[in-house]
């Protein structure tokens, strides 16, 4: 069709200049599994965050995303890895890089919002500096005009959770947790000290074990984020995290510290090693704010008589270390990660105690006594002689230690000069490509964005409207068969003008009156493509 053309509409010929809407079909229904019948209970739990089956929710949070389909660009997905109340997890294969990743797609109602998009961003670029070998890592974040995604290591292996529903009573011992829990508060420890980052989601379903036995903390910094803007977005009151192992100060909102982790650690522990957490039923907001926690080993007793099973007694450190990390106040907890190993390992005060001779101290260090025409020792002076035959042997070492630090200090200067510095700029330039490429998707979010308004500012079809600025008067004209071309009695009809029957398959607006070259380009663009935007 031409740029103008007439039509015969109520007895006269017009000129008119079709505008046609754009169609949009609702995406078909969608089936979910979380896998094959074929594989096992705990594989199926086997995913990075909101794995845990309590925490599912099967609400409106996946776009119609399927196995096979690539999205971003880039990533291809493989099959979900699990889906709660703040996103949908995906395994998907970046093609770009070859690797099998986790990409966690945002809720609905937190990627369509900018504040909140521009939020997690931000929380994304933060999270990119995290890197120690019991943190998963956190790769990118994505966006397009229909979703938006976390792109994440990912973690072939269990969650602690799913790992203790496979033991009796739901629990696991002391000695499967000890490697585990000195990873964690590494790791915690790292955040807290070196990248100033608090979790504020410790739990089991967020502690992942790899094929190797080694401990991953996940969802670092995120999941809390996603929280926060939920509750924003949905004007719905809340605190980041989750309720059962949030300190008394983040259910108050308070600013995230440290403690609140050390908080989450011990409700953690107190978890895995009692099957559910120190608060789990009633207002477990009240609870925490004001009711101590149970007694850990009441709670084991009573956990063996129901179930009728065997449990290791625990190591008094262990129960005493977790009721400090559950104190209400921040100040009563053990007051770093680190420390709350320490406890653990039962290092918590112990103090070397130093006894001194002030008679031996007075002369010199040696205190004789006469006997028998001789002169006998005492214990503290045979004490210092052995205290100064052992300066000589240590002096007598001195030379061979200061070679092994000598050649320690150029090891060092080497590996850093030639593995660390190298790895920390190429690390470096990752992170800047990073954000040269979030910046570019940035752009394609605005632009997708400004595309749909103009499209959403389109006039309703079925009622007249005037276009500013052109006088034109548009009327809409409904899909349906049409005769096109001149009446046969027509004075000068041309050979070409003969009327025919024509069908419209779409709806469209009529110009009322004839349209100028003008005008048409006024409205719909001098150029193909303008048209085509148009």
């Amino acid at each position: 069709m031409g740029c103008a053309s007439r039509v015969a509409l109520a007895g006269r010929a017009v000129f008119f200049a079709p505008v046609f809407l754009p169609r949009f079909s609702p995406s078909p229904p969608f089936v979910l599994n979380y896998a094959d019948s074929s594989e096992s209970e705990s594989a199926r739990r086997s995913s990075l965050g909101g794995s845990n089956p309590d925490d599912l929710d099967l609400g409106a949070t996946i776009k119609g995303f399927s196995g096979g389909q690539q999205v971003f660009g880039r990533y291809q997905l493989i099959k979900i890895l699990g889906r709660g109340g703040m996103g949908v997890v995906w395994l998907a294969e970046d093609e770009k890089l070859g690797r099998k990743v986790a990409l966690k797609f945002l809720p609905e109602v937190v990627s369509l919002d900018d504040r909140a998009v521009d939020d997690l961003k931000r929380e994304t670029r933060r999270s990119l500096d995290l890197t120690h070998p019991h943190i998963v890592r956190i790769h990118d974040f994505v966006d397009d005009a229909q979703s938006a995604a976390i792109v994440m290591e990912w973690i072939d292996g269990a969650t602690l959770s799913s790992l203790a529903l496979e033991q009796p009573g739901r629990v696991l011992g002391v000695e499967a947790l000890t490697p585990w829990v000195q990873q964690l508060c590494e790791a915690l420890a790292y955040a807290h000290a070196v990248a100033q980052v608090v979790h504020r989601d410790i739990k089991p379903a967020n502690l992942m074990v790899d094929a190797a036995g080694r401990l991953k903390v996940a969802d670092f910094g995120i999941a809390a984020s996603v929280s926060d803007s939920v509750s924003r977005v949905s004007k719905q009151a809340g605190s980041s995290g989750t309720p059962l192992y949030m300190s008394p100060q983040q259910m108050m909102g308070e600013d995230p510290k440290p403690a609140d982790d050390v908080y989450a650690v011990g409700a953690t522990l107190y978890e895995l090693l009692a099957g559910k957490p120190p608060f789990f039923s009633g207002n477990v907001m009240m609870q925490v704010m004001n009711k101590p926690a149970p007694d850990l080993r009441e709670r084991r007793a009573k956990l063996v008589a129901e179930e009728g099973i065997a449990l290791e007694a625990l190591p008094d450190v262990w129960v005493e270390t977790i009721a400090a990390c559950l104190a209400k106040e921040a100040v009563d907890r053990p007051q770093s990660a680190g420390d709350v190993w320490k406890r653990l390992n039962g290092e918590e005060g112990l103090t070397t105690k130093h006894t001194k001779d002030t008679k031996a101290e007075g002369q010199g260090g040696l205190s004789r006594r006469e006997h028998g025409g001789g002169t006998a020792f005492t214990e503290s002076e045979t004490k210092v002689g052995t205290d100064r035959r052992a300066v000589r042997e240590s002096r007598s070492k001195a030379p061979m230690l200061l070679g092994i630090i000598g050649v320690v200090a150029m090891a060092a200067a080497g590996w850093w000069f030639g593995v660390e510095q190298p790895a920390r700029r190429a690390l470096e330039v990752e992170r800047e490509n990073r954000a040269a490429e979030l910046d570019r998707l940035e752009q394609q979010r605005v632009d997708s964005q400004a595309r749909s308004e103009r499209k959403a500012s389109l006039p309703q079809l079925g009622s007249r409207f005037e276009i500013e600025g052109l006088g034109l008067t548009m009327m809409p004209i409904s899909a349906g068969t049409f005769t096109m071309g001149s009446p046969s009695g027509e004075s000068g009809r041309g050979k070409d003008e003969v009327a025919h029957r024509v069908t419209l398959t779409k709806p469209f607006w009529l110009g009322a009156t004839e349209v100028t070259q003008g005008q048409w380009e006024a409205l719909m663009g001098s150029t193909v493509r303008q048209q085509r935007d148009k």
